[in-house]
């Protein structure tokens, strides 16, 4: 029989590289992908390799059913049924649930964007949502990524920039392991480093990157904002920040009330200057005034004075005290010396003020945090306070340290504007958490939860969920299962019957991200991939019955009567839609397979044109909108025993803390052998020394327990981790009949769930961030 081979030139979506790979079909069928030679984010990991068992997984949904029992039956009774029976009656019941509840009754979700094909189709199930008219779209982003990327905001105005590895002479890498979640960043910054660049981890457990680095942290989990502190007070200790860039673009010269923490303001001295701030003029030894318009001083050779105690006389006779921002902050600061956080971190004083000196003192330097700074009750301040630090070294936007580098143009097609003032209000969570991401149109799954069970703040009936296990995915997992139990409409798209799937009305096979084509108009990261444009043709025609997601969001669309706001179900012209500003076609993509760079200058200290996108127009040292809705404007933190209490700290005086693997997507690929075989059974690192204390050996089962329930895993000994620490991982349940290797149930202490054992209770008050990376917990041997 004679073999016939076919190359296809396209990208992996299945982390948050999106690596250039090259698939290979083998007389029609999948056979392997490898890495492209000739693409600029050229990579490839363990997921992408198991591409072909992905899309040939025996354990897939094949066809779309429908649940014939009560949710509360241990058989779904599943019947299968075609596409237009699934796709009418749930249009029919969309309705119903709108008609009579309101369009928020209904809730969407999707998988985890940065590890999986999500991030592609994402935009358009907001926009059905949107047309729809609910607010509630859920993401699992103020567990994996919400301060970096939006928070960061408060202080310089947008999320973290991109660090230019290519240019850079330090690296610092916070909670972020690139080679599990972002491989190609990973094969960035071992060239930068080959080439003389240094590095610094900060990171509980060695990540491969250690080996390489300068300086390795193993932080305790959890006290990540005492060490951003540390490396503040040695930096302002020893004088390492760039002056100019605080006198010029902080708002450490603004002037705050010492009785009511308000920033002076025109308005304050009836001065007729009600939108300018108040500063003090060293120079006339007066108040003067600052204009975050114009970014300019009246008079305009004010110099503005960073420390000191003024007194005013107001109109009505009333005198106060005012300081500058910047001497509240030292004053902040001063108690977070290296030596007086040392027990908390774990780290010596030493070390810290090594890594603080070489991170603030290396030019040009640039930096990158992810899911280990962003699990915690902290995270909002400790995101504030590791932004404070990096900007202060005065690296933003510059070559070489964090820059806004420039994307191809496109259209927003997520339609958030299509809902009304009063819709969004209503958006679930956002009366508690303001600044939180519900305003960016992220809803929590515990605020979801809430309304299911309770009715309030009104009734939650119906959820779509296009791939990702919310009830794997967040903590609470029994909560969660009451929730979805008690829906009156749940429908499923996903690869597997997932553990929060079968409790869904409706099942419905997808594609997987092979069997389908899509557009990625922006690699992200360095120049060389920012403006990088692709179009992934399809691989294989979809397995068995199912359909890719966009196609099923588009014809449920059809059904719904969204025609207009759909391109009357036609994709390749919605792409074109979004495409427009960048003179980019559709047509113009397929004809270049491999993709190419749209030509697009970087240009650098974008800020001196007009600002930061911040109420000051300038880097944020005193949070205002912080300060207006109540919350601490200077970077803080809470200490575990006021967050938990001494009483249970004293029950459970482990820290639990979770880290991911490249081998599995969360909760998926564990099915697959080549994936599975690398991690076949969950597993709790121990410190050996803990481990002799509770007599645990290497390779016992264990109960890891906190206050909520426990799970069982088995002991694996690591001597790099800190004491007093357990780290876990999440995401287990599927079996891989391949390797008999069994599942795990994740509604049972006998299983492996690590979120059955984490509570939504205690939370960041800012960002209603859980913390799954430092939850009190406790270990013991089973017999």
């Amino acid at each position: 029989m004679e073999i016939t081979r076919e190359s296809i030139r396209t990208y992996c979506p299945m982390s948050k590289s999106r690596c250039g790979v090259i698939a290979t079909l083998v007389n029609g069928k999948f056979g392997r992908l490898e890495p492209d030679p000739d693409h600029p984010n050229r990579g490839i990991c363990i997921k992408g390799e198991s591409a072909p068992e992905l899309v040939y997984d025996p354990l897939r949904l094949k066809y779309p059913m429908r649940r014939t029992r009560p949710k509360t039956d241990e058989d779904p009774g599943w019947k299968r049924i075609s596409w237009d029976e699934a796709l009418d009656e749930i249009a029919a019941r969309l309705e119903k649930l709108k008609a009579h509840y309101g369009p928020e009754s209904v809730f969407f979700y999707r998988g985890a964007a940065g590890g999986s094909s999500s991030v592609e189709y994402e935009p358009w199930l907001i926009r059905f949502a949107s047309v729809f008219g609910s607010p509630n779209t859920v993401s699992t982003g103020h567990i994996c990524n919400w301060h970096k990327d939006s928070g960061s905001s408060f202080t310089y105005g947008g999320g973290i920039p991109a660090p230019d590895f290519e240019n850079t002479a330090c690296i610092l890498l916070w909670g972020h392991n690139p080679n599990a979640s972002w491989p190609t960043q990973a094969i960035r910054i071992s060239k930068a480093v080959n080439r003389g660049a240094r590095l610094i981890v900060i990171d509980p457990r060695p990540i491969p990157l250690s080996k390489k680095a300068t300086f390795w942290l193993p932080v305790r989990p959890g006290s990540d904002g005492l060490l951003a502190l540390s490396f503040l007070y040695v930096m302002l200790e020893e004088e390492l920040f760039d002056k100019q860039f605080l006198y010029d673009w902080t708002n450490g010269n603004l002037l705050i009330s010492t009785e009511t923490g308000e920033p002076l303001t025109g308005a304050t001295l009836a001065s007729g200057l009600s939108d300018q701030f108040v500063v003090w003029d060293d120079l006339r030894d007066t108040p003067a005034f600052y204009n975050p318009e114009t970014l300019s001083f009246h008079p305009a050779d004010t110099r503005a004075a960073f420390h000191g105690r003024y007194r005013f006389r107001l109109t009505d006779g009333k005198e106060i005290e005012a300081r500058p921002v910047f001497d509240l902050f030292e004053e902040r600061i001063k108690p977070f010396s290296p030596e007086m956080t040392a027990a908390r971190t774990g780290l010596s004083p030493e070390l810290v003020r090594n890594a603080a000196r070489l991170f603030a003192a290396t030019k040009p330097a640039c930096y990158y945090s992810y899911n280990g700074l962003e699990q915690h009750v902290n995270a909002m301040q400790t995101n504030r306070a590791v932004c404070l630090l990096y900007a202060l070294t005065g690296n933003l936007d510059q070559p070489g340290g964090n820059v806004r580098f420039p994307k191809p143009p496109v259209n927003d097609v997520e339609g958030r504007g299509l809902l009304s003032a009063e819709q969004v209000k209503k958006r679930l969570g956002f009366a508690e958490r303001p600044l939180g991401p519900a305003t960016t149109g992220k809803v929590q799954a515990y605020e979801v939860y809430k309304a299911i069970l309770t009715g309030k703040p009104y009734p939650v009936r119906g959820f779509l969920s296009f791939g990702g296990d919310i009830i794997l995915s967040n903590g609470d997992t029994r909560e969660g299962l009451k929730a979805l139990q008690s829906l009156d409409l749940y429908v499923q798209t996903d690869f597997y019957e997932t553990p929060a799937g079968r409790y869904a009305d409706f099942l419905l096979p997808a594609s997987t991200a092979w069997e389908c084509w899509n557009v990625r108009s922006s690699f992200e990261q360095g120049l060389a991939t920012s403006t990088y444009m692709q179009y992934r043709e399809q691989v294989v025609p979809p397995q068995h019955e199912s359909r890719p997601d966009l196609d099923i969001i588009f014809d449920l669309a059809m059904r719904m009567g969204f025609s207009e706001q759909f391109w009357s179900g036609n994709l390749e012209s919605a792409f074109d839609y979004m495409l427009a500003p960048s003179g980019v076609t559709m047509a113009d993509l397929k004809a270049r397979p491999g993709g190419f760079r749209l030509p697009m200058e970087v240009q650098y200290k974008k800020y001196a044109k007009g600002g930061f996108k911040t109420r000051s127009r300038k880097v944020e040292i005193y949070s205002i909108p912080f300060q207006e809705r109540g919350y601490d404007p200077l970077p803080g933190f809470k200490m575990p025993e006021e967050i938990f209490g001494n009483d249970l700290l004293k029950s459970y005086p482990f820290t639990l803390t979770t880290a991911k693997t490249i081998s599995f997507c969360h909760g998926q690929h564990r099915s697959l052998p080549s994936t599975r075989s690398q991690v076949p059974e969950p597993v709790a690192e121990l410190n050996p020394r803990d481990a002799d204390q509770l007599g645990i050996r290497d390779g016992q089962k264990v109960r890891v327990e906190t206050k909520v329930s426990a799970i069982t895993v088995k002991a694996v000994l690591n001597s790099q981790l800190p004491e007093s620490v357990v780290r876990v991982m999440h995401g287990w349940w599927q079996p891989c009949p391949e390797l008999a290797l069994p599942g795990y149930d994740p509604f049972s202490s006998d299983g492996a769930n690590v979120n059955l054992i984490i509570s939504n209770e205690i939370m960041d008050p800012i960002t209603g961030s859980v913390p799954h990376r430092s939850y009190p917990c406790r270990v013991s041997k089973l017999e």
